[in-house]
């Protein structure tokens, strides 16, 4: 709009002057430059833009997509990447308890020692709550893992007999969560564990055998960390458990635990097990993805799981479908320089990010922002806040993210569906095609209107067009035909092609349709109408002209052409030793031809004012 308002005040401007020089009065000069400016200016278009925009957010709330920012459909149209969470996107965020290990066994024998301390380490390390019909309240995974302990177990009882005392919540950073109960039985303290099995299993120098504890070797552990591999690799989500009984002596009765300078022990622990839970991957999410690569848009799957089980995930949704599928872990990310990581995503085609932070997501979505992307970004997390708002497009869960990710995002999925998000890319490619569509349509309007004003400054007919008559056109009549176009639905290709670069919605060729061909034909049409009425009513066109001197008039016209011949008519350009001319070099005169014609208009004046004495006098040639 910037361009489009300069153009027509610099062409008002221009008309002004020239009109001025022709000796035309104020009062008309000012009617003919409301009407250039307004036929210049594509009135309807910013509410066409507007409303075009607003119906599809309407169109797209119908379909689970709320959209808070109009401008982010047009950008998801042209989005090239998708960063996306797992749970919850990829996934149905339905945890479930598939796998239990304990010491080389895998879903150990209940009345163990270990599965009996695993499971009340996972009724206590828990922030999940219990309502009073028996409803669970918390995390997925916690949920998950209280609900098969109720088929095995009482948690409430457990938690009784155990009072919290203290607790330090996950982080992502650390990746485990610490809780400290009284056992009220022998009135001490016991330390609980759980989290990723590699932070915990090096924290561990003890393990829970069927018949007791023994120390966990380098071996022990190896075969630990392999079987958390094979439970990873199916797409489980694994965690690990551990506790610690607190000697009396160092911690007596009413100690004081202090969780921010962690003034208790949170090494040494006995490893209990670990807990291997499944969220299925969403049906229709494989569909969605194949749609949204068929459609030239990368998918980097951002997770905090461990990467076996990113892993496999990304293979069964097809986001891994390649050999060459790089997982890309946390660990990693935090020795590559942004160099190294822009790189890597040059390099492969689809990578996996497991075990990362929030903030390497955000490093993740800026990487991709410098190597020319447009970035979509998924997330419900309050620490998702800052990738969410740098991105392009940001995208909110409805049901599962948090207040701060809602008002950050763009986009509210209202049914944590990433296959709704292809819905998004559909929606925004076919809006920016159909308000291509609508511009073109009011730019080829404007021709007509802008013609007839020049022939009237030109060649002195009677003013076809005024400024109401143009204003009334602009928004009386082409508004509701160019919202209209919104309603167009999708071209059949909208999906299959790749995205589109981060142009202007104005384009040259659109200029060029719009002013140099379309455009004229309207105004053959209108002058045409324009002539035949006239004629009607005894105006022939030889006689509305003003421009009495049709010799000259020839004259000029002749000597144009030929130089065209002369320049562009291969054969004709060679005799002559000539070739074609640039576009702009036939602008480089217009400013000398602008200034020669004020000149000549403004000595003209003063000598028939009688202005300027002598000087003037010297300047006539009769």
């Amino acid at each position: 709009m910037k361009c489009v308002s300069v153009w027509a005040l610099s062409l008002g401007v221009f008309v002004a002057v020239a009109s001025y020089c022709l000796g035309y009065p104020l009062m008309q000069i000012t009617v003919i430059v409301i009407g250039i400016i307004v036929a210049n200016i594509p009135e309807g278009l910013q509410p066409t833009v507007t409303a075009a925009l607003t119906v599809t957010a309407k169109h797209m709330m119908k379909r689970n997509c709320v959209v808070k920012n109009l401008d982010a459909i047009e950008a998801l149209g042209a989005c090239t990447a998708i960063c996306s969470d797992k749970t919850g996107t990829l996934t149905e965020n339905k945890m479930c308890v598939w796998d239990v290990w304990v010491w080389n066994t895998l879903c150990g024998v209940e009345t163990s020692l270990a599965f009996d301390s695993l499971k009340r380490c996972g009724a206590l390390c828990s922030t999940a709550s219990v309502g009073p019909e028996g409803a669970i309240h918390g995390d997925a995974s916690e949920t998950a893992i209280l609900e098969f302990l109720f088929h095995t177990d009482d948690p409430t009882a457990r938690r009784l007999a155990y009072p919290n005392i203290a607790e330090i919540p996950f982080n992502s950073v650390n990746k485990y969560q610490v809780s400290v109960h009284l056992d009220t039985k022998s009135s001490s303290y016991i330390v609980m564990m759980k989290g990723a099995p590699e932070n915990i299993i090096s924290r561990c120098s003890t393990i829970a055998m069927k018949n007791g504890e023994s120390n966990f070797t380098d071996a022990m552990k190896k075969v630990a960390e392999e079987a958390t591999e094979s439970l990873a690799n199916t797409g489980e989500r694994v965690l690990a458990f551990a506790d610690l009984a607190l000697d009396t002596k160092d911690f007596p009765m009413g100690f004081e635990f202090d969780t921010e300078k962690e003034n208790f022990p949170l090494s040494n622990l006995r490893f209990l097990g670990l807990v291997g839970l499944m969220d299925p991957p969403r049906r229709e999410v494989r569909s969605a993805i194949a749609v949204v690569r068929a459609a030239g848009v990368r998918v980097l799957m951002v997770t905090g799981d461990h990467p076996g089980t990113a892993r496999a995930v990304a293979r069964h949704v097809g986001i891994a479908t390649t050999p060459r599928a790089r997982v890309v872990t946390g660990a990693e990310l935090r020795d590559m320089t942004a160099g190294m990581l822009e790189g890597t995503l040059s390099e492969y085609p689809e990578i996996v990010f497991a075990r990362t932070s929030p903030t390497q997501k955000l490093q993740i979505v800026e990487a991709c922002q410098r190597l020319g992307g447009i970035v979509a970004v998924t997330g419900d997390g309050v620490n998702d806040a800052p990738a969410l708002r740098r991105a392009n497009i940001g995208i909110s869960m409805g049901i599962t993210g948090s207040q701060v990710s809602k008002q950050t995002a763009d986009i509210i999925l209202m049914d944590d569906n990433f296959a709704t998000i292809v819905v998004g890319i559909e929606e925004g490619r076919k809006i920016y095609d159909n308000l291509k569509k609508s511009v073109c349509y009011i730019l080829i309007s404007n021709v007509p209107e802008i013609f007839p004003v020049f022939l009237f400054i030109l060649c002195a007919i009677p003013l076809p067009l005024g400024a109401m008559t143009i204003l009334c056109v602009d928004l009386g009549t082409d508004m509701w035909p160019a919202v209209a176009l919104s309603y167009e639905a999708a071209e059949s290709d909208a999906m299959a092609r790749p995205p589109r670069s981060a142009a202007h919605l104005v384009s040259g060729r659109m200029l060029f349709l719009a002013y140099g061909l379309l455009g004229l034909v309207e105004v053959a049409a209108g002058m045409f109408a324009y002539f035949v009425v006239m004629a009607e009513f005894g105006f022939y066109p030889q006689d509305l002209f003003g421009m009495k001197n049709h010799v000259l008039n020839v004259g000029l016209v002749f000597e144009l052409c030929l130089a065209i011949c002369i320049c562009y008519i291969p054969g004709v350009n060679t005799f002559f030793n000539a070739y074609p001319l640039y576009f702009r070099w036939w602008f480089l005169s217009l400013p000398f031809s602008v200034f020669l014609l004020a000149f000549d208009e403004l000595r003209k004046y003063c000598i028939r004012n009688n202005k300027l004495g002598g000087i003037c006098n010297e300047t006539t040639y009769y």
